[in-house]
């Protein structure tokens, strides 16, 4: 019961601290692309600029990885035996 106990304390401390500290992200926070890696894909035009292109790629992308043989248009046979 004391373990339950320090656990509940523990997640409203951190609930408290979330609460008063909008600015501080979680762990899990999205990692930011590199401005590099950025200025290429832009400048290849590679970066969706319309919600319409985004969403082509994105099902696109889901629809190779469901069928299992392609992942970006490209021939894949599943990962590397071992």
């Amino acid at each position: 019961m004391r373990h339950l106990t320090t656990s509940f304390r523990l997640l409203m401390m951190t609930l408290r601290l979330l609460q008063t500290a909008p600015s501080v992200k979680p762990v899990y926070a999205r990692v930011i692309m590199p401005d590099d890696i950025a200025d290429r894909l832009e400048r290849n035009g590679l970066r969706a600029k319309r919600p319409e292109t985004r969403a082509k790629r994105i099902a696109q992308m889901l629809g190779e990885l469901a069928k299992g043989d392609l992942y970006m248009a490209m021939s894949w046979s599943g990962p590397a035996k071992r």
